[in-house]
């Protein structure tokens, strides 16, 4: 009997480490971005609300290994395109970088009042965004060229950082009011802003889109949104494993106290 216990404790404790695995990916960043552009941002919550000068594009990474289903999918074809969702950090051309794959609504790493993807139904209007462009127009996301990718960047940053825009008060989105404001190319902001003003309610978000974020727990690394057609759930969450690994150890307790 006491056999029977050790393997009841034991298949608790697979399935524990199982699940509390989680998908990770690690790039290599080519240079230069998709579409490369000069933007000049005022966003609300970072440099203090002053305007700050960035490169807006398609990031283009070599994946050097990925773990889990997930993971591997992203990292596994060689290559793989994500777009910046986190202002503060950065990552360096021909530098690697490694994450966590996570559902959006735990992203970015370091998160604000503003940035934080699990409010003002944020999570679910970035997907929307990745049904507008690859659903309605078919234009593939991980592909993207020219103004349509630094377009693209742009229209990621204004769902992510705009703390009202899309949640019912303030609508549409927009890039040249709110809390995320963005100057550059006209052209590059009408496309921007013609995928923004068509995300509202009605449109199904897109499964397969996952946050990129830092995997030693402090944010080192700039988080990255990407897309995986097809892609379906993450492997379940560590809670989960802990609720089960619970009631596998309370069934070993009263198994024992029939001895």
């Amino acid at each position: 009997m006491k056999v029977k216990f050790s393997l009841i404790a034991a298949a608790a404790a697979v399935m524990f480490a199982s699940a509390a695995q989680a998908d990770t990916v690690t790039g290599t960043l080519a240079n230069p971005l998709a579409g490369q552009q000069n933007v000049t941002l005022t966003v609300t919550g970072v440099n203090g609300g002053n305007p700050i000068g960035e490169v807006a594009g398609g990031f283009n990474w070599t994946g050097t290994s990925g773990t889990g289903v997930v993971g591997n999918s992203i990292a596994g074809s060689g290559t793989f395109r994500s777009y910046c969702i986190e202002l503060t950090q950065s990552v360096s051309f021909g530098g690697a970088a490694n994450w966590n794959v996570s559902n959006l609504e735990n992203a970015p790493i370091p998160t604000t009042a503003f940035s934080d993807l699990s409010q003002h139904g944020k999570a679910d209007n970035l997907r929307r965004l990745f049904t507008v462009v690859y659903g309605i127009n078919a234009l593939d996301p991980n592909a993207l060229t020219g103004d349509n990718a630094a377009a693209f960047q742009l229209a990621v940053w204004d769902i992510v950082y705009d703390s009202q825009e899309g949640d019912g008060s303030v609508t549409p989105f927009s890039l040249s009011a709110g809390d995320f404001v963005a100057t550059g190319s006209a052209t590059t902001l009408g496309i921007a802003n013609g995928w923004l003003a068509a995300i509202n309610s009605s449109i199904s978000p897109l499964a397969g889109v996952y946050a990129l974020t830092s995997n030693n727990g402090n944010g080192t690394f700039q988080d990255q949104v990407v897309f995986v057609p097809g892609g379906g759930p993450l492997v379940p969450l560590p809670t989960a494993a802990l609720g089960g690994l619970a009631l596998m150890s309370g069934l070993v307790g009263r198994r024992r106290m029939g001895l």
